[in-house]
């Protein structure tokens, strides 16, 4: 199973609208005391330098980028690993979505994840001198 994808399982004992989210695909989830539904503990995601976690079943979120910059840095993120410096907040979904910069005075979107890259690219250059933050903020389309 690849990093950021989740399988949804009914649990034995628990009412019918509850459902327990499971990252390895076992159904064994961590159990939190919360109307019936378990999430499983906020993981980070496997490999690469990145503290980006997934939300199941998220619509949008933030992913943000930070690093040392001098001048100008290009850094591509592929499968929510950064060639450079550390993500953090909402990993991006792997399908089709709406992005946009947050920081556009200090980083330019060269390449969006797009059906081309099976939408696990991204790739943007960031601008400034010392510790920078890049955000992206992302949506899901309506169906």
């Amino acid at each position: 199973m690849t990093a950021g994808s989740f399988v949804f399982n009914r649990i034995a004992g628990v009412s019918p609208n509850s459902t327990s989210v499971s990252a390895s695909g076992t159904g064994a989830a961590a159990h939190t005391p919360n109307a019936g539904i378990d999430l499983p503990q906020a993981q980070p995601l496997s490999g690469g330098h990145s503290d980006a976690v997934l939300r199941p079943q998220a619509k949008f979120g933030t992913l943000v980028w930070k690093g040392r910059v001098e001048g100008s840095l290009m850094v591509t993120v592929e499968d929510n690993r950064p060639s450079t410096g550390v993500l953090s907040g909402d990993a991006l979904p792997a399908a089709a979505l709406i992005l946009a910069p947050l920081d556009r005075a200090n980083s330019t979107l060269d390449s969006a994840p797009g059906p081309g890259n099976h939408y696990r690219r991204l790739i943007f250059t960031a601008t400034g001198h010392g510790d920078v933050t890049v955000r992206f903020k992302w949506t899901l389309p309506s169906r």
